[in-house]
């Protein structure tokens, strides 16, 4: 297992949470969070870095900032020669704890996306309305974006989905435990597993994972919850040959150990793989992408740092 921090600890910027990662259609790295002096300070921001394995440098860094607003949750995205960036901002105060009118709750969720010269080619706001929230990477299905999302309000999950790369979008019908507001299931992380899609959420108040099912990311199932421990943290899922992967504190309490974990059968029990983080400390908040026989993980070291790893796997025994 390979190591390294794609943002280090600063001193004029203490804080960095919320990883995402991709890679380009030309091969370069894509790594972006959101840094700042803490979460929901208004002078948070979102920094992006390109890397170029061929040149073995970084080709272009670049910083998002809404001007009094904090910011969060960054993800990024390849498809058809374009990177997308999905970020939020926040409009309400961001002082303590998220209080509904305050917070997380009043979020707009923003897009900007770069072709393949790395200019930026749109930016605009897709949800206007506000306490939505996004996480996770997007799905392809038939050629439709599937965005995971949940509401911040109501603390359920659903997808927002485009059927013209990125131009036009609507919602999915609602994935809801009818817990409510801090104990529903929130932060959706969806795979496409034998022609259906499996949608699993943190949890609020169970202290184990929800998870839902489609055919489409349309219309969901109700939510129901696995056995899979949660300590109101979220998780990571990809999909490697005919396994689930996930990455998660399977915990119900701390974010400590952060863990490999995989499914054989469609989710429906899981086995630790492999314990990524277990000493003491906070190691949460997982982006994963798979290619090939190679799984790439970033995270969240204790606030201050973001990590990447790359795990690799053997087609017979897992890992290698």
């Amino acid at each position: 297992m390979r190591a390294f921090f794609i943002f280090k600890h600063l001193k004029k910027v203490p804080f960095s949470h919320g990883s995402t990662l991709t890679r380009d259609y030309k091969g370069r790295w894509w790594f972006a969070c959101y840094r700042g002096s803490r979460e929901k300070a208004k002078d948070t921001f979102i920094e992006v870095k390109v890397y170029s394995p061929s040149l073995k440098r970084e080709i272009k860094s670049l910083y998002i900032k809404e001007p009094d607003n904090p910011m969060g949750n960054p993800v990024l995205f390849h498809y058809q020669e374009k990177v997308f960036l999905f970020y939020q901002v926040m409009y309400g105060s961001g002082e303590r704890k998220s209080l509904p009118g305050k917070g997380w709750t009043t979020c707009k969720v923003f897009l900007r996306i770069w072709n393949g010269e790395l200019k930026t080619i749109r930016e605009e706001v897709i949800i206007n309305e506000l306490g939505y929230i996004i996480r996770s990477k997007p799905l392809i299905i038939n050629k439709k974006i599937i965005l995971p999302l949940h509401n911040e309000i109501f603390w359920y999950s659903l997808s927002y989905i485009s059927e013209d790369e990125g131009k036009d979008w609507h919602f999915s019908e609602i994935i809801d435990s009818g817990e409510g507001f801090k104990k529903g299931n929130i932060e959706p992380s969806m795979v496409v597993s034998k022609n259906k899609v499996i949608a699993f959420m943190r949890s609020g108040s169970k202290r184990f994972v929800w998870q839902a099912v489609s055919k489409d990311g349309e219309v969901w199932s109700k939510p129901h919850l696995t056995n899979i421990p949660n300590p109101d943290s979220a998780v990571e899922v990809d999909k490697w040959q005919n396994n689930i992967l996930m990455v998660s504190n399977p915990v119900h309490e701390g974010r400590t150990p952060l863990a490999l974990l995989a499914s054989s059968d469609e989710g429906k029990t899981f086995k630790l793989l492999k314990h990524i983080e277990s000493k003491d400390g906070e190691y949460s908040y997982p982006a994963m992408i798979t290619m090939k026989n190679n799984i790439y993980i970033s995270y969240t070291y204790n606030r201050k740092k973001i990590k990447m790893i790359n795990v690799s796997m053997n087609r017979r025994k897992g890992l290698k």
